[in-house]
């Protein structure tokens, strides 16, 4: 059985263009910060699953893998808005 050990790096390109366009896009039109955050948060995540979803078509994926990817990203999610809110502030 394949475990999903791409979990790390599909978290890096998610983020990394997916994240960043849907940010980029929602900057313009939105002005609370949080509610940017959270609307990121919602869609990105939405298409990690998407991705693993995809995956498990073509291979045996661990069957705990949906919850294992969520909770990864989540909380490195929150680790970000926590720093990112951390360094607002200060400035």
């Amino acid at each position: 059985m394949i475990t999903l050990k791409m979990v790390p790096y599909v978290r890096l390109i998610t983020k990394s263009q997916g994240g960043l366009l849907i940010f980029d896009t929602l900057r313009k039109k939105v002005k609370s910060r949080l509610l940017i955050y959270v609307i990121t948060l919602i869609l990105t995540w939405g298409i990690l699953l998407i991705y693993v979803w995809s995956n498990s078509l073509f291979i045996e994926l661990h069957p705990d893998a949906f919850i294992d990817a969520s909770i990864s990203y989540e909380f490195m999610y929150i680790l970000l808005g926590i720093a990112i809110f951390i360094v607002d502030n200060i400035r």
